[in-house]
């Protein structure tokens, strides 16, 4: 089953400063018709047989973008950020290996920029709504894809340019305190042996 995601895009302006009321019908028409930019992006679920196993589970997430298909989609639908600041979207891919691919493809220039990595946890809650997966744009070749979520934040940063990951920071929001009870912390000392009887 396909679902079509709208992608946030600019409108195209329309010269002239009426339009008749056909031309409105048309307009309506053509978008209900499928035929929008929305429809560039669409995704399906398929499933894996034995012949073709993947040690990431039994059900692929494919996500196609102007015709280019991407499998082993991390996350939920949409299986995507949106990066309005460069015009994109983001995704990560699960290889194989383990590995991840890390996408951020160009809507404006139908460009595809990706980064491998060997471990990542963002993407697993895009979609989900609470997942807390968000990007930071840094500039134009740097980005941070942050995954947080009520006991911990992780950052990595990703440098497009380079096509390497930067660094990958990991913290825990509510570390686990100390047990504090001093009863635990105290070994019981060892029982007494009493000493052999010495023979006269």
């Amino acid at each position: 089953m396909r679902t079509a995601y709208p992608v946030n895009l600019k409108p195209i302006p329309c010269e002239g400063t009426k339009l008749s009321a056909v031309m409105v019908c048309l307009a309506v028409a053509f978008a209900l018709s499928g035929c929008s930019k929305s429809k560039r992006v669409t995704s399906q679920i398929s499933t894996v047989t034995a012949a073709h196993w993947h040690p990431h589970g039994s059900y692929n997430n494919e996500l196609i973008v102007d015709k280019h298909r991407f499998e082993w989609v991390r996350g939920s639908e949409p299986y995507y950020v949106e990066v309005p600041e460069l015009k994109s979207i983001l995704f990560l891919c699960d290889n194989r290996d383990y590995s991840v691919t890390i996408h951020l493809y160009n809507l404006a220039e139908n460009t595809d920029r990706k980064v491998h990595a060997d471990s990542v946890l963002f993407g697993m809650g895009i979609g989900l709504p609470n997942g807390g997966d968000s990007v930071k744009v840094i500039d134009k070749d740097r980005i941070e894809l942050i995954d947080e979520n009520k006991d911990s934040i992780a950052t990595t940063r990703v440098n497009l340019g380079t096509g390497k990951v930067e660094f990958d920071h990991y913290k825990e929001l509510n570390p686990t305190p100390e047990i504090q009870d001093s009863s635990l912390n105290k070994q019981s000392p060892a029982p007494s042996v009493p000493e052999p009887h010495a023979k006269p």
